[in-house]
C-alpha cells in the first residue's frame, strides 16, 4: 500500500476554536447570559448534558453553524468541490463539523484531538525529506 501524502490536495484551515469560543461568549453576553466556561462549551459540542440557558444555547448553536459554514466556504475557496471530493475533518474541529456542518456521504470525521499534532508532524517530516 502506498502511504505517500499528496500535500497538494490537503489543506489546513487556520480558524481556531479559541477564537470561536471568544465569539460565542461575545454573543452570549450580548443576550445577557454572562460568559460560558470553556469546559461547558466543549461538553455542549460533544453532546454532554450541560446546564445552559435557552437564550445562550440558541447563540451557541448559531455560532457553531456559522463556523461550520465558514470552514466549508474556505474549503470551497481553496478549490475543493465539497460535492465531489472526499473530505476528512480531523481533530477537535471535526466534532463541530460533524454536529453543525453539512452532512454528505463523502465526508468523514476523525475526532481525536491529538490527530492534528500527529498530522502536522507527518507533514513536516514529509516536507523535510523533500527539501
Amino acid at each position: 500500500m502506498d502511504k505517500r501524502i499528496d500535500t497538494e490536495k490537503s489543506v489546513t484551515v487556520p480558524n481556531s476554536i479559541i477564537t470561536l469560543f471568544r465569539e460565542i461568549n461575545d454573543g452570549v453576553m450580548q443576550v445577557g447570559c454572562g460568559r460560558i466556561p470553556e469546559e461547558v462549551l466543549q461538553d455542549f459540542i460533544i453532546s454532554k448534558k450541560v446546564v445552559v440557558p435557552e437564550k445562550a444555547q440558541t447563540v451557541v448553536i448559531i455560532k457553531l453553524k456559522e463556523f461550520a459554514m465558514e470552514i466549508e466556504g474556505l474549503l470551497g475557496e481553496s478549490g475543493f468541490d465539497l460535492d465531489y471530493c472526499n473530505v476528512l475533518y480531523i481533530g477537535g474541529g471535526a466534532t463541530i463539523m460533524k454536529r453543525f456542518g453539512e452532512h454528505k456521504e463523502n465526508v468523514a470525521y476523525l475526532e481525536d484531538i491529538r490527530l492534528n499534532a500527529k498530522g502536522y508532524e507527518l507533514l513536516a517530516s514529509h516536507q523535510m525529506k523533500r527539501g
